[in-house]
């Protein structure tokens, strides 16, 4: 029985091992990454997408401040990408800035309204109402995505009835909410 349970140990600590190895490496590729990108900004200054690449690689390093330095840049850049207001509202919602986010979601919400169809900005603000609930209370804009979702843009997933059912169940229709799903 010792050696079984020193066999068990050795596997799992091979697995630990294997999950760490797989987030160092993963950390090691967004390092190397950022620094690409930080190459990029410096000869490509006036590209919002290299601000915005450098601003989704500090979030997932969880460098909020530079994320957000990065995000307000590329948005002050190209004022109508849709995406930009939608990652620089994620993270000022993260942060507690409530008087920026509002700003930006009133952005995201022209974008609803206007009928852009950029599948990854409607996943995206999807993913952002799901994540926070309180955007969804409003409903019609909750309603909105889901439905361009579900109908046009990304009928094979289940971001459109998983936003609609969190729409409805927050609107106190329970039944409406499961059979969403």
């Amino acid at each position: 029985k010792e050696a079984d349970i020193e066999k068990l140990e050795i596997k799992v600590n091979d697995v630990a091992i294997d999950v760490l190895s797989e987030y160092v490496y993963r950390d090691e590729m967004v390092f190397r990454a950022r620094g690409k990108a930080e190459e990029l900004k410096k000869s490509h200054s006036s590209n919002a997408k290299a601000f915005m690449t450098l601003g989704d690689l500090y979030a997932a390093q969880h460098r909020t401040e530079a994320a957000l330095e990065m995000y307000r840049k590329a948005h002050g850049l190209s004022p109508n990408q849709p995406l930009v207001h939608v990652r620089l509202s994620r993270l000022l919602l993260q942060t507690s800035l409530k008087k920026e986010a509002k700003a930006e979601l009133v952005h995201i919400d022209d974008e609803i309204k206007a009928g852009t169809k950029n599948k990854e900005f409607f996943v995206e603000a999807a993913q952002l109402f799901l994540d926070f609930q309180e955007l969804s209370e409003a409903g019609e804009k909750a309603f909105i995505l889901a439905r361009a979702l579900q109908v046009e843009l990304a009928p094979n997933s289940t971001i459109g009835y998983r936003l609609e059912a969190q729409a409805l169940r927050l609107q106190n229709q329970p039944e409406q909410a499961v059979k969403a799903i």
